[in-house]
């Protein structure tokens, strides 16, 4: 399972990529709704650029991890 997470101010982002991966099992698109103070300060170096630039990051939950 693949999971991208995009940024509380990219709605649309947010819609387009939903859209894109509706029926596709191995994909979810979530929005971050976290408030700042509550979000990690750990991404690696790719996912800092992409949701600084892009607005979203993509993870990959570790296998055993309780799905969502």
């Amino acid at each position: 399972m693949l999971v991208i997470v995009v940024r509380q101010d990219r709605p649309v982002l947010h819609q387009h990529l939903r859209e894109s991966y509706a029926g596709d099992g191995r994909v979810e698109v979530i929005l971050d709704r976290r408030r700042q103070a509550e979000r990690p300060q750990t991404l690696a170096t790719p996912q800092q650029h992409l949701w600084g630039t892009e607005g979203f990051f993509m993870v990959r939950p570790a296998s055993g991890a309780p799905a969502s």
